[in-house]
């Protein structure tokens, strides 16, 4: 049985990432913050837990793990600048020396859309930054362990904090709030479904010896639409009486018209996206109508 060592399991896309390789037969170790709430994860087989504060070195020296998908990280909203570096640099460049010492095949990182543009947004840059400053030591460790790069767009689903865009615009629309003000919308960005996203870092899994020392894969549908033609499908699909007031909020400072991600590497290791963003919203509204 392959063994992949994963952080960030009880996020987002961690714990998907989890029921999926599970599923497969992987065995799972999960390095988790001791303040995660590990419920969400403890019922799935083949998964141990072990806490990032534990000896790290302990960890990859008495198990013999092929794989680092690394997901954990940190937004930066109302942290220090050294936290936001401790968690989306030091720790896993520590994890990268580990993972060359013991002789780890692959190592994923998990990158955002965020750091493809030059106008990021304001209250991101400490966060983008540290992601930029992190990719730049990761690709020097292609030398020595095969390192892929997942470069993931606007990624929704089943899970998501509902302290994020689409979680809290699905939960206002589905209250039938009365009036929901929004800025005017017309930043265009990749909606790209939480099951393809995983099936992208399953494929590149099974894939992985065939890739280069360092690759690169953006992560979405291929397409962009626009945030006010996103949210206007979103109130179709869950039939809200909700009035959505395009405009009466102002763009944040530092908005990027458009991001999409180009997709045509990911169709080389057989990898298709299978939910467009009508798809993927009767998806995740199904058990909530």
């Amino acid at each position: 049985m392959k063994t992949i060592l994963l952080t960030g399991a009880t996020g987002f896309v961690g714990k998907h990432l989890v029921e999926k390789f599970s599923a497969e037969g992987y065995d799972i170790i999960a390095l988790v913050r001791t303040t995660s709430d590990t419920s969400v994860i403890s019922d799935i087989k083949n998964t141990r837990l072990y806490m990032i504060d534990e000896n790290l070195e302990e960890v990859f020296r008495t198990n013999q793990i092929n794989g680092v998908i690394h997901v954990a990280t940190s937004y930066g909203i109302n942290s220090k600048a050294t936290e936001i570096l401790e968690a989306n640099l030091i720790f896993p460049t520590c994890l990268l020396e580990l993972a060359t010492k013991y002789n780890v095949d692959f190592f994923i990182n998990t990158d955002t859309f965020f750091t493809k543009s030059a106008g990021e947004y304001s209250h991101l840059n400490s966060y983008t930054l540290s992601k930029t400053f992190f990719t730049t030591f990761f690709k020097t460790f292609s030398a020595k362990i095969k390192c892929v790069n997942l470069k993931l767009e606007h990624v929704y689903g089943r899970g998501d904090s509902e302290q994020k865009f689409v979680p809290m615009i699905i939960k206002r629309l589905l209250l039938n709030e009365t009036v929901i003000d929004l800025t005017e919308g017309l930043q265009k960005r990749d909606f790209v479904y939480i099951k393809d996203v995983v099936e992208a870092y399953w494929k590149v899994t099974e894939n992985i010896h065939s890739l280069e020392a360092y690759t690169e894969f953006e992560v979405g549908t291929g397409n962009s639409i626009s945030i006010k033609d996103f949210v206007s499908a979103a109130k179709h699909i869950s039939n809200s009486s909700s009035a959505l007031n395009f405009g009466a909020i102002p763009t944040r400072k530092g908005e990027f018209v458009e991001s999409k991600a180009t997709i045509d590497s990911l169709k080389e290791v057989g990898w298709l996206p299978e939910y467009d963003y009508n798809k993927g919203l009767s998806d995740l509204l199904k058990n909530n109508l």
